[in-house]
């Protein structure tokens, strides 16, 4: 078991606010230390950010889609996803509905 203190930026980029989080792990205080432990925390959310893009962004959870056409489409938005991001864009979510709307511009990202 460990605890976690974080300092967490407002939602106006300006006041602070702190949280304690406490986790369970089965690494032994040997296995892992403070710097660690934190890597696996930070780890974790990246991956529960890109789980929350496919799902909010991209209905992934509610998709009627199983086995191998699930995996091929979840593929296909993390393409997506990941071009959007070399193309310099910042807001995935802003700038997919976008593209939705403009075809020329998700054409152009891909080169057409």
């Amino acid at each position: 078991m460990f605890r976690l203190r974080r300092d967490v930026l407002g939602a106006d980029r300006i006041g602070v606010s702190k949280q304690i989080v406490f986790g369970i792990t089965c690494l032994t205080a040997n296995q892992a230390g403070p710097a660690e432990l934190a890597a696996l925390v930070r780890g974790q959310w990246i991956a529960e950010c890109v789980h929350w893009l496919r799902d909010v962004l991209y209905h992934e959870d509610g998709s009627p889609l199983t086995g191998s056409a699930a995996q091929a489409m979840a593929t296909l938005r993390n393409i997506s996803v990941g071009m959007i991001r070399l193309s310099g864009e910042r807001a995935i979510t802003s700038a997919t509905r976008s593209m939705g709307r403009d075809i020329d511009r998700a054409l152009a990202l891909i080169g057409l």
